[in-house]
């Protein structure tokens, strides 16, 4: 793909900053669109930090009680790319089941979910950390590399980052478990729309 179609794709993805689509016939329910650019980096090829989040009528984000498994893909940026514009278009649907989390590599869904970073996430889990601090000195981790860490795996949803109202940020672990779903050949693939 050509820089400008690149450069172009990004600027339409920002433009949908800000924006709200209400997502059922009695608008209760509507998706915010966050995105930002931030700088290029292994995790953020294509210099963009976006969210999409579901809320409920009183402006609350929602969180499925019967969402307990993330399913997660790898594709390459150009996959993610094309399935985020078709999708964007109306041209694909996403179907029920399919990742929602995608990564870039095998390589980088291993990193984001090593067994120190499973560990860290059970002790989350078990701990309920009100701060960063208490959770570094729980995991034994240097707030620096645990910061990094952290901010990787609220970028893949696996966590949020909840700032109370002393500014404390407080680690939330999302999910129970996730699924990867990597189909052996592209045909059998849903990365591509």
């Amino acid at each position: 793909m050509a820089d400008r179609d690149k450069d172009l794709a990004v600027e339409y993805f920002l433009e949908l900053d800000g924006t709200v689509h209400f997502v059922d016939e009695k608008c209760k329910y509507r998706v915010e669109i966050k995105a930002k650019r931030t700088d290029v980096s292994p995790e953020r090829p294509h210099g963009l930090n976006y969210s999409l989040t579901l809320h409920n009528e009183k402006h609350e984000r929602e969180r499925s009680k019967d969402m307990k498994t993330l399913n997660v893909g790898i594709a390459s940026y150009q996959e993610m790319k094309s399935r985020a514009m078709a999708i964007a278009r109306g041209d694909y649907k996403p179907k029920r089941g399919e990742p929602k989390v995608w990564f870039p590599s095998l390589e980088a869904f291993a990193g984001v979910l090593s067994e120190g970073n499973r560990e860290l996430l059970q002790i989350i889990v078990d701990n309920q950390p009100e701060s960063m601090t208490e959770l570094a000195e729980l995991s034994g981790r240097k707030p620096s590399s645990l910061s990094r860490t952290l901010k990787s795996m609220a970028h893949y949803g696996l966590i949020d980052l909840q700032k109370d109202s002393k500014g404390r940020i407080r680690p939330k672990v999302n999910y129970k478990d996730v699924a990867l779903d990597l189909p052996i050949s592209k045909s059998h693939g849903a990365a591509v729309a």
